[in-house]
């Protein structure tokens, strides 16, 4: 994370902290709300690098495609059944 969105968003966090303990809820729902607005930034800077870099939508890494004729094949698979005694 760059510095200057660190730095954004520890003084968010800070002012909410300041104003937590007040009796004045508009200025603790505006810190909350100027925080949260910060977060929502660094979320979507952060997809949108995802995006840029080519990884994948889901967060999960690629799996290679296995090409038609090197599929594993069924050939040494023996069904049976198991009883127990």
């Amino acid at each position: 994370m760059p510095a200057d969105v660190k730095t954004r968003v520890e003084d968010a966090a800070a002012k909410v902290r300041s104003v937590r303990d007040q009796e004045d809820p508009e200025a603790i729902n505006r810190e909350v709300e100027a925080l949260m607005q910060v977060l929502q930034q660094v979320g979507s800077s952060m997809y949108e690098q995802q995006q840029a870099a080519g990884a994948p939508q889901d967060g999960q890494p690629e799996q290679p495609e296995t090409p038609a004729g090197d599929a594993p094949s069924d050939e040494d698979v023996v069904e049976g059944e198991f009883k127990e005694e």
